[in-house]
């Protein structure tokens, strides 16, 4: 049990054995417990917030405004926590993984799991305007092979488009690949593709690619 916990909150306690970012000026995160992540209670030590974010978030597009101001067009709840895995502990079942997300979280979509999130959000957000998005009825889905992708060699990036509308859509956009450290830090572009108007009609699907060559990007890879 750790006293400096409400009652209740002294079971299993969550660590990042990656911390991506400075806690109170050293690189850790937790612990924490994982009941507190799982009732949204982000305000008890350590780095709740920063742990009920990479179970919960949700993937927000942002477009920059001819003033420089950054819109929210897009927001993908569908993408992070949907899995979260540990090593199974039965010895029958070794080297597979045993699903512990309804540790974690409530079941998605649920009562308990809105009410966890707004709290979440009334003492972890400094962006009101996060969930304030246009209306769009263009799905877009950037997908990339990681798996058959090996240093050296050509790799390709496609992005799916799809109209759930029953007009006619056109959109407009770039294509940009960048190096970055492994911090997380931008570094380098290595490619740009402008796309030009694409017009998807009613209920339709079109997938548009670019392919970065080895010669493009392989002197501005960076330490991992």
């Amino acid at each position: 049990a750790r006293p400096d916990l409400p009652a209740g909150y002294g079971g299993w306690q969550a660590c990042d054995a990656t911390p991506q970012e400075l806690s109170e000026g050293t690189y850790c995160c937790g612990p924490c417990p994982v009941r507190a992540i799982k009732e949204g209670d982000v305000t008890l030590p350590y780095d709740g917030a920063f742990i009920f974010a990479e179970v919960n978030a949700d993937r927000m597009y942002w477009m920059q405004q001819e003033d420089g101001s950054w819109k929210n067009v897009y927001i993908d709840k569908n993408t992070v926590g949907k899995f979260i895995s540990t090593l199974s502990k039965l010895e029958s079942a070794q080297d597979q993984r045993e699903d512990v997300t309804l540790g974690y979280k409530y079941p998605e979509g649920s009562p308990e799991e809105r009410v966890a999130v707004r709290k979440a959000n009334a003492v972890g957000s400094n962006r009101k305007d996060a969930y304030v998005s246009g209306p769009s009825d263009v799905d877009f889905d950037l997908h990339f092979d990681s798996e058959n992708t090996f240093v050296g060699n050509d790799f390709v990036m496609e992005l799916r488009c799809k109209n759930r509308s029953k007009e006619p859509r056109t959109i407009q956009g770039r294509f940009s690949a960048s190096t970055m450290y492994y911090t997380g830090v931008v570094a380098d572009p290595v490619a740009k593709q402008d796309i030009a108007s694409v017009t998807l009609k009613p209920g339709e699907t079109k997938n548009l690619s670019i392919k970065v060559s080895p010669e493009t990007y392989f002197d501005k890879l960076k330490d991992c």
